[in-house]
């Protein structure tokens, strides 16, 4: 028995507001895996990488959201589904003049009633091919950037090996104090580095070779700075030594002239 004329339009304007939904759903869906996986680099980038939480299932309200303020803005009302509906079916008319309430004949009611018996073929149809290639595609990316596993920490130095480099470390610096001058504001930081690490290892904290190897690394720059000065200076065996080489120079200058 093919459906009323209200029914098949008012299944019309459900179609179509179905259609607005998913299409709103779906682009939503998008945009938040996209951002979660931008988060997620960001974060792992950072070191603290993120780790999946229940909270993030309120994602899905903005998304539905947005779905439904769709569906709302896009539901045909009832005399523009009535009119989109009787150009798909063929109907030339008829269904509109039964929405208005228009008197029909025998032969029309039979003629709309053919028609509606097609109304499934009419109905708009959710073009899944175009929907989710986009938001399936951002789901993986953010699944695989926030379920990678994180980089796994270096390992931390032996007590008795970070004790003996601290030490090392402590001796380098009060060679280079004793050396010769050392800017206030380096040597305070040097100082301070060395303190840190020294109160980590106190308190059972091991500290990492990148922690040790990037003070080791600021001694030597410092050690070559405070050369480099002492080298400047008039009167050091390096300042002589530049002198001396400069003599024949100028000596041959005072006897070309």
């Amino acid at each position: 028995m093919p459906p009323s004329p209200a029914t098949a339009i008012a299944a019309f304007s459900r179609r179509a507001a179905a259609g607005a939904f998913a299409a709103a759903v779906a682009r939503a869906v998008g945009v938040a895996a996209v951002g979660v996986a931008a988060l997620a680099i960001a974060a792992r980038l950072s070191g603290a990488p993120l780790e999946p939480a229940a909270w993030w299932a309120a994602l899905l309200l903005p998304v539905l959201a947005c779905g439904v303020a769709r569906a709302r803005r896009e539901r045909p009302d009832r005399t523009t589904a009535a009119a989109h509906l009787d150009r798909r079916l063929g109907l030339a008319g008829l269904l509109l003049c039964a929405h208005e309430g228009a008197g029909l004949d025998e032969a029309q009611r039979t003629r709309l009633a053919e028609g509606l018996a097609a109304l499934p073929t009419a109905l708009p149809r959710l073009r899944w091919r175009t929907l989710l290639p986009w938001p399936s595609a951002a789901l993986l990316l953010a699944a695989v950037t926030v379920l990678l596993p994180a980089p796994a920490p270096a390992p931390a130095l032996p007590f008795a090996a970070a004790a003996a480099e601290l030490e090392r470390l402590a001796e380098r610096l009060h060679e280079l104090v004793a050396r010769g001058p050392v800017p206030a504001d380096a040597a305070q930081e040097l100082e301070r580095q060395l303190a840190e690490l020294q109160q980590r290892l106190a308190a059972g904290d091991r500290p990492e070779w990148r922690d040790l190897d990037a003070l080791d690394r600021r001694l030597e720059r410092e050690q070559l700075l405070q050369a480099a000065a002492a080298a400047a200076r008039p009167g050091t065996p390096a300042a002589s030594a530049t002198a001396v080489r400069r003599r024949p120079g100028a000596g041959a200058a005072g006897r070309g002239g």
